[in-house]
């Protein structure tokens, strides 16, 4: 949950168009369907 979501400014829209460097693009929080569960639980908070 680190490293953006909890900001509000990680959508599905902008981690598909993050840039090969990043190291987000790989990570499984970020990737689904890991994402989707995080989004999820940040809407809860």
């Amino acid at each position: 949950m680190q490293s953006g979501p909890l900001t509000g400014k990680i959508t599905k829209q902008r981690t598909e168009s993050l840039p090969e460097d990043d190291w987000r693009s790989r990570a499984r929080a970020f990737n689904e369907p890991q994402l989707s569960k995080n989004l999820d639980l940040v809407e809860l908070l």
